[in-house]
């Protein structure tokens, strides 16, 4: 059973102890409330310049979620457009412990969630451009998608949304599938009529490059306000921008504990150079003309998804054999609790 992190695991501290016992359907709306924010209220005065570790540190963005159900709640609400009350339950699947380092060949830190236990969202903070990103945006969701235990029907397969927050363009503008929009939904169409395939198969893009073509403004719980947090550098900037929201003021309480913390600064500077050191590999190489440079990264993509199949292949195999040996059992009338 992989490791999560539901409501009931996270703790009134920083840390984060996976747990693999919970299920999401016991989870209740009760377990997610608000927090006391009278810490905050207190200390935003004294808080000012520059933030230690900015939001759009990948390592930052899981740090503050996954440790904060509540904050993680508020912006669902706004990047799904629904009421954050309506989110009964929360399970981080693929949680990482506080402070622990990440080598440089863990190129994706995304946030997989099962939300209220029938649908997936996997959120993923991307800061610099990627080779063949659309490409590895739809592997993570086919992925994602293909979650059947043995012996599930298909109509049990759960909708599946993977949410990019991209710094850079998904396409170039040069592709004639360019953007310019801060917020974009793709889904499965059929191409002469138009109409939907199926609901259950989405990519959700912001683009935080697009910030100011929002549409939504002046909503103080709407996803524009949720991307200015993100982008915020100073603490003068993430007061104003907080003001109105509490699921808000929560994620910006966290980001001042979570950066006050010696061991989980250093990881996420730690990890903000191995990012940056990749990048100027790649586009030195690109300048060079090199047209291998991004060949020598996808390689070690295709590695980890190769490792992580095979996995998954021995998992499934498991997964019949307890099949058959529970058919066998039932067949001579062997009781299970034996």
């Amino acid at each position: 059973m992989s490791n999560v992190v539901s409501a009931t695991s996270v703790s009134s501290n920083v840390s984060v102890v996976p747990v693999s016992t919970v299920p999401a359907s016991v989870i209740p709306a009760s377990n997610i409330p608000a927090p006391d924010l009278s810490a905050w209220e207190a200390m935003k005065d004294s808080l000012t310049g520059l933030l230690k570790v900015f939001l759009t540190n990948d390592l930052m963005f899981k740090y503050s979620f996954q440790q904060n159900l509540y904050g993680l709640k508020g912006f669902l609400g706004a990047t799904l457009s629904i009421d954050p009350e309506m989110i009964q339950s929360i399970v981080i699947e693929n949680p990482v412990e506080l402070g622990n380092s990440i080598d440089d060949k863990t190129l994706i830190l995304d946030l997989k969630i099962t939300l209220n236990s029938n649908r997936i969202i996997d959120i993923e903070m991307q800061v610099d451009a990627q080779p063949a990103y659309p490409e590895r945006a739809l592997t993570y969701l086919c992925r994602s998608f293909d979650h059947l235990n043995v012996g599930q029907g298909y109509e049990s397969i759960l909708p599946c949304i993977q949410v990019s927050i991209l710094c850079s363009n998904l396409f170039t503008q040069d592709d004639p599938r360019y953007t310019d929009a801060f917020y974009s939904e793709y889904v499965l169409k059929e191409q002469t009529t138009g109409k939907e395939y199926s609901s259950k198969f989405q990519i959700r893009v912001v683009s935080l490059k697009h910030i100011e073509n929002a549409k939504d403004k002046e909503d103080p719980n709407g996803l524009y306000q949720w991307a200015k947090l993100f982008v915020a550098t100073n603490w003068e900037d993430v007061k104003t921008i907080v003001e109105q929201n509490d699921y808000m003021k929560s994620i910006a309480s966290g980001i001042r504990t979570l950066s006050e913390d010696e061991k989980v600064r250093q990881a996420c500077e730690a990890r903000d150079k191995v990012l940056h050191d990749m990048a100027s590999r790649y586009y030195s190489g690109k300048e060079d003309g090199r047209v291998e440079t991004e060949q020598e990264l996808i390689p070690i993509i295709q590695q980890k998804e190769e490792i992580i199949s095979e996995k998954e292949a021995v998992i499934s195999e498991r997964d019949v054999e307890v099949a058959q040996l529970k058919a066998l059992l039932e067949k001579n009338h062997i009781p299970l609790d034996l």
